[in-house]
């Protein structure tokens, strides 16, 4: 199956799926998101495809966030209730088939959250990970904030998070946030694909659910933070400075003053 924006393609019984907008560093708009999840619901019940594999397609990006010319029209409400990423974040998580990330380049916001909704995260020497998103006035707002807590830790996530630091592959492996780093990330991904196939499917969803933590409330805090997000000037600012390829002007106020709630 493929798509003008994801190709798949479901080889020895493992589905492949690879975002195709090299062009645009594998941003993920919203083409993107469904074409992924139109896939996932025709794997659901092919019982030939046994595990999951997501990379990217030009081998410099393995997905570079969110679609900015996209996410800048959205409103506090659409963020919340109808952008499809977090939704489709959740249920890689949750997926039936473990799934894997051959992360062959750089994972930049939504698509270091993409990376970290799987099960197993492989990265190439070269790949580089990062959360750019509190510079555009916004947060990682689908699964970012809870999922590198618990891959890693609180204090890791508040450092990627707040500072916006590139990351490479050997210190992602080095704090767990990958298990493996490889020269051809996708090859290495594919023959743990393989290995998982020889595991009994009940035992290894048993394994995968008994392994996981879900915190309902921590994701839920996490969307309505990202809704506020959008409901602040700043992030109209923040994200029209990077289309117009320039440094944001975030004005002190009242609604950056430690006084304001969020």
């Amino acid at each position: 199956m493929s798509s003008a924006v994801v190709n798949s393609v479901i080889v020895d019984g493992v589905g492949i799926i690879s975002i195709n907008r090299p062009q645009a560093h594998n941003a993920l708009n919203i083409s993107v998101l469904n074409g992924i999840e139109e896939i996932l619901d025709s794997w659901t019940s092919n019982e030939e495809v046994t595990a999951v594999i997501f990379t990217g397609s030009g081998g410099k990006a393995f997905a570079a966030g969110a679609d900015l010319t996209e996410l800048s029209k959205l409103s506090p409400t659409d963020v919340l209730r109808q952008y499809p990423m977090a939704k489709l974040f959740n249920r890689i998580e949750d997926y039936c088939k473990p799934t894997i990330a051959a992360v062959n380049g750089i994972a930049l916001g939504g698509g270091f959250e993409l990376a970290l909704a799987c099960d197993i995260r492989v990265a190439a020497s070269g790949a580089k990970f990062a959360f750019p998103e509190l510079g555009l006035g916004i947060i990682p707002g689908a699964g970012g904030t809870r999922r590198l807590t618990q891959v890693a830790n609180r204090s890791i996530a508040l450092h990627m998070i707040l500072t916006r630091e590139i990351m490479t592959a050997q210190r992602a492996f080095e704090l767990g946030i990958v298990s493996k780093i490889a020269d051809d990330a996708l090859e290495v991904a594919k023959e743990i694909a393989l290995t998982l196939s020889g595991n009994g499917p009940v035992a290894q969803r048993l394994a995968r659910e008994a392994i996981k933590t879900i915190d309902s409330e921590g994701h839920a805090k996490e969307q309505l933070s990202q809704a506020v997000a959008f409901s602040n000037h700043q992030s109209i600012e923040g994200m029209r400075a990077f289309l117009e390829k320039r440094k944001p002007n975030f004005a002190i106020d009242e609604e950056t003053s430690c006084s304001q709630q969020v």
